[in-house]
């Protein structure tokens, strides 16, 4: 909200923004699991994921991020982990997502043109914002579904993993102190590549290397040295919370 445009509100914009989406598919509805300076609008897939479109509001400024999901989320601790693919809450904007993901920035071959990262609201922005929404179900879902459907079988581990380990997981006690009984090393919980490295559903199912988060590009690790019971603790936090759903989970990444 500004001084000038008092009506220019966090909850006019999120009204504003459903209105929008809605016409572009009218699947889109709000996720009431995340509230306060996260805003999310999902929509469902023919296969079982969805599509996020969400915000997060730093002061007067709106970063629009785009992702594919296995299911409804709440805000997680971690940016990055394996039940999404793309991006939540991240204050880099779309823009971001093309270059880091997609490996295009402005003005190559393939990146679209009137894509919309992050601003204020003037009073151009809902126009160039639906233009926006529009662009990124139109070039981001296909690139990310097609990357799941072609690594399904990474994710498809990952799962099943997660389908014996989770059950098993004592929620009160520490994760570290559980990871021998799972074949784990506890120390390696907290190693680096974890830790640094923006591993998410599209990096496991993209495989290889992956840049682990700081440093030059070249400084990446093998996904295939990442065990993925390692990975499944590592990340136990997000799996916990869809403990319910996971052999669910196995039947959408086997449907990719």
């Amino acid at each position: 909200m500004s001084a000038e445009h008092p009506e220019r509100t966090p909850a006019a914009w999120t009204r504003e923004c459903l209105a929008l989406l809605q016409q572009i598919n009218p699947g889109y509805q709000r996720n009431r699991q995340v509230a306060g300076r996260f805003i999310e609008f999902v929509r469902p897939t023919p296969c079982g994921l969805l599509v996020s479109q969400n915000f997060v509001r730093v002061q007067r400024d709106y970063y629009l991020s785009y992702a594919l999901t296995f299911g409804s989320l709440p805000v997680t601790t971690r940016l990055y982990h394996p039940l999404l693919a793309g991006v939540r809450f991240h204050n880099s904007g779309i823009s971001s997502q093309w270059r880091d993901d997609f490996g295009l920035s402005r003005g190559d071959p393939g990146y679209p043109s009137g894509l919309w990262s992050f601003g204020p609201w003037r009073s151009n922005t809902l126009e160039n914002i639906a233009r926006g929404f529009a662009l990124n179900d139109e070039f981001m879902y296909p690139r990310y579904r097609q990357v799941l459907a072609d690594g399904k079988a990474h994710l498809v581990r990952l799962f099943e993993a997660a389908l014996r380990i989770v059950p098993q997981i004592d929620a009160s006690v520490p994760i570290a102190g559980q990871a021998a009984r799972f074949g784990v090393d506890p120390h390696a919980l907290a190693s680096y590549p974890l830790v640094s490295s923006a591993l998410n559903a599209f990096t496991v199912a993209r495989h290889g290397r992956c840049y682990v988060g700081f440093g030059p590009k070249t400084n990446t690790v093998d996904l295939a040295d990442i065990a993925p019971e390692l990975m499944v603790l590592h990340f136990a936090d997000e799996f916990l919370q869809v403990r319910d759903r996971l052999a669910d989970l196995v039947a959408m990444a086997e449907a990719l």
